[in-house]
Parts: C-alpha cells; structure tokens; sequence
C-alpha cells in the first residue's frame, strides 16, 4: 500500500499545481476583461446608461438599491482583502505550510483566485447614483476619455511588462511541487 502512494502521490500533486495553474491565469484573464472591457462593451453596445447625473448625490445615498449596491461591493472587497491578508500573515503561512507543504503556495493563489472570481460575479455595478465625474463641456468631453484611455493602456502596459519578468511556475506554486517530485523520485 505503501509503495503504490508514493507511485500516485507525485501525480497527484503535479496535476493539483497544474489546475491551480490553469485556475489562476483564466481568473486573470477574467479579471482583465471585468476591469477592462466590461466599460468598452457597454459602449457598444449602447447599453442603459452606467449612472444618472440627474440625481445628487445626497438623495443617490438614500436610495436604498445604491446602498444595497454600494453594501454588497464594500463586503466583496473585505472577502477579498481578508482573504489575501490573512493567509499571508505569518503564523497562518506557517500553519498552512506544515499541513500542505509544497502545495501552500498554489492552495493560496487558488483561494485568491476564487476570492476574486466571486468579486467579479457578485459586483453590483451602481446605476442609480451620478457618475463619480462627468465631462460634457468642449474641449474636455474629447481630451478627458482620451486622457483616460491613454493612462489606461500605459497602466496595462506596465504591468504586462513586469509581468514578464515573473518565473510563474514558481509564483503558482507548480515549481515547488516539480522539484518535490523530481527530488522524490531520484531517491
């Protein structure tokens, strides 16, 4: 019995590390699209208008969708931020590496991942309150969305360039368990 899990276990592990794989860069490619495209395909589409400007904010705050919306974002982002805090204090990386050993690194990716695939589900986009800012007035209803574009991409852009820098193996935690497995089986 012995000899047949240590046979399955390095199976077992490089296929966890490789559905965290998996996992985390199809969250990402998520993520990107909910930030991203999310603005740019209601554009397109000519969807209903994303906020009324008609409305101050001082009677948007009373509405109780907005702050039903406003309630259930704020709690998204806690679940989020909680999430990602907690199993990266200390003690609880400590307790988490004891229990899963190589597999840690790809359990925490896995549960920030699925921490923000349900951010992104849940969101509750507030249309019943102005925009945060409107620009209406020439020049600016040019210069301003393009400004905003332009600053946009360079963002994306930088992060897509420090992203090459990243040994994702390593950051997904399928590194660890490869070294664990190969170190295994030379023994």
């Amino acid at each position: 019995m012995t000899m047949e899990w240590t046979a399955v276990r390095p199976a077992l592990l490089c296929a966890a590390a490789l559905i965290n794989f998996v996992f985390v860069f199809g969250t990402g490619a998520d993520f990107v699209r909910f930030v991203s495209f999310r603005a740019i395909y209601h554009n397109i589409t000519g969807g209903a208008p994303l906020c009324r400007d008609a409305v101050p904010w001082s009677i948007a705050l009373r509405d109780s969708e907005v702050l039903r919306a406003l309630g259930v974002d704020l709690a998204l982002l806690a679940l989020f931020s909680v999430q990602h805090s907690l199993l990266a204090w200390a003690p609880v990386k400590k307790a988490c590496q004891s229990a899963l050993g190589v597999l840690n690194r790809a359990m925490y990716c896995s549960t920030t991942a699925l921490a923000l695939q349900v951010l992104m589900r849940w969101w509750q986009p507030v249309t019943s309150a102005p925009c945060l800012w409107s620009v209406r007035s020439a020049p600016w209803d040019i210069w301003f969305p393009l400004i905003c574009f332009v600053v946009h991409f360079l963002c994306w852009a930088t992060i897509c360039s420090i992203l090459l820098i990243f040994d994702y193996p390593e950051l997904l935690g399928l590194k660890q368990c490869y070294v664990k497995v190969k170190k295994a089986t030379h023994m």
